[in-house]
């Protein structure tokens, strides 16, 4: 049985060259593009083309790889999700805690 061995890293040009002849392949994988951005933020958030949000996240995360697009995509969900709880309850008092109405 033969292995190979499987390397991955985010600064290739820093590997010794020696170390590197020793591969037999190299795949290099690029940043996204603004638009890839964009349907990154547009899937995670579930937003249709009409969204504005896209394009600016897109915009802001330019040169950011895949996976910090969907951190950042997931976090604003999240915080979107938590602050409009907090709005509720703001808005309407506190939350009953058994999920029945307050009103008996």
């Amino acid at each position: 049985m033969r292995t190979s061995p499987l390397t991955a890293m985010n600064h290739s040009p820093r590997l010794d060259p020696a170390v590197r002849r020793r591969f037999e392949a190299v795949v290099e994988f690029r940043l996204p593009t603004e638009e890839k951005l964009q349907a990154v933020f547009r899937g995670v958030l579930g937003l249709d083309g009409t969204s504005a949000w896209p394009r600016v996240f897109g915009t802001a995360l330019a040169g950011s790889s895949f996976a910090e697009a969907v951190r950042v995509a997931i976090g604003a969900k999240r915080s979107a999700l938590t602050d409009a709880g907090r709005d509720t309850v703001r808005n309407h008092g506190s939350r009953p805690r058994s999920g029945k109405s307050r009103r008996a």
